[in-house]
């Protein structure tokens, strides 16, 4: 859609997100519609619906007849993360169920 030339410089949160969860090696930054980020990011135009109403960064808010524009790597970093913060949230009850099942048949946790 866009050139890594006509990027803006990151905000200090989004280049702190970005350095924590790059692109790729060899895949360049670049202003994407919503369908062309669904593709990148292997997932439905639908979920990116969703995923914006939790905070998907937006570059450029769609209106009537102008649809969406997303940062590649703003967009790609925010999806890791919030992978990364499910599987924490996950493992976290998974070890509160094991102490739980431990201490219900007699066993010690760690």
């Amino acid at each position: 859609m866009s050139d890594a030339a006509a990027l803006r410089d990151l905000e200090p949160a989004e280049a702190e997100l970005v350095a924590r969860h790059p692109l790729p090696e060899g895949v360049g930054d670049a202003l994407v519609n919503k369908r062309e980020l669904a593709h990148a990011l292997n997932v439905s135009e639908t979920t990116l619906d969703k995923w914006k109403a939790t905070g998907l960064p937006v570059e450029e808010a769609g209106t009537n007849g102008r649809g969406y524009v997303f940062r590649l790597s703003v967009c790609f970093a925010w999806a890791r993360a919030r992978d990364a913060a499910q599987e924490a949230e996950r493992a976290s009850a998974m070890g509160a169920a094991h102490q739980l099942r431990m201490a219900l048949v007699g066993g010690a946790s760690a």
